[in-house]
């Protein structure tokens, strides 16, 4: 599967929410409201990167970056485009444009949930 890759700002807020709503158990507490992820977005250097598949958006990967320093805030691949590559084209791209923009060092914290995941 190709993806085709867009960044977005805040405008994207309730896709993304719906997005994380799809994909994670919403008794744990990884999916945030649209308000929340909004609130992040209007935030300085957060990002999203959502990687799609036509017009049908298959996952995103969530970013804030501070000078040489990027952190994934959360990476999503909603269930019909897992096992497809999504996350794996979704981290290779964010890791093109942080190394575009001068990044150096990239933070992922990972919770029990997700460590199998990684």
């Amino acid at each position: 599967m190709t993806l085709s890759f867009n960044i977005f700002g805040s405008e994207a807020a309730q896709i993304l929410s719906a997005m994380q709503a799809a994909s994670f158990d919403r008794d744990s507490g990884q999916a945030w409201s649209e308000p929340e992820i909004a609130t992040l977005l209007h935030s300085p250097g957060v990002e999203a990167l959502v990687g799609s598949e036509g017009h049908d958006p298959a996952g995103f990967l969530l970013s804030r970056r501070v000078g040489e320093e990027a952190e994934i805030l959360s990476i999503c691949v909603v269930p019909p485009h897992r096992r497809k590559t999504v996350g794996h084209q979704l981290i290779e791209q964010f890791c093109h444009r942080a190394d575009s923009v001068g990044v150096r060092e990239i933070w992922l914290e990972v919770n029990e949930i997700g460590r199998a995941h990684v």
